[in-house]
């Protein structure tokens, strides 16, 4: 289980470093664009840089998701029990509280 939650984390961060590779690269190239006579340029920064926005949002959004799913889980793992107690004649587990043994009638303490 544990296996699958670090696949996905680790997914989620490489997702996220490319999106933000690709913002920085559809910056540049937009920038150079702007300042060379080739509009093309700029049209196909903006459109990696447009690419790199939404591979961001996709990747912060999953890494959050999966951050909470495995909150929830650690969650129901450590759910704490009642404390128990045994009784010596027939081994009825009993909580701590009562005094006598619901199955057999024999003081507990």
């Amino acid at each position: 289980m544990k296996d699958a939650q670090n696949r996905r984390f680790m997914l989620a961060r490489n997702l996220r470093r490319i999106g933000l590779a690709s913002l920085i690269i559809g910056v540049g190239i937009s920038a150079i664009g702007l300042l060379s006579p080739f509009q093309e340029l700029f049209i196909g920064g903006y459109i990696i840089f447009l690419a790199g926005t939404a591979i961001t949002s996709f990747a912060i959004v999953w890494g959050w998701l999966n951050t909470r799913s495995s909150k929830r889980e650690d969650l129901k793992i450590k759910r704490v029990s009642k404390p128990m107690l045994t009784c010596p004649r027939c081994g009825t587990q009993t909580s701590k509280r009562r005094k006598y043994c619901p199955k057999c009638g024999k003081e507990i303490r």
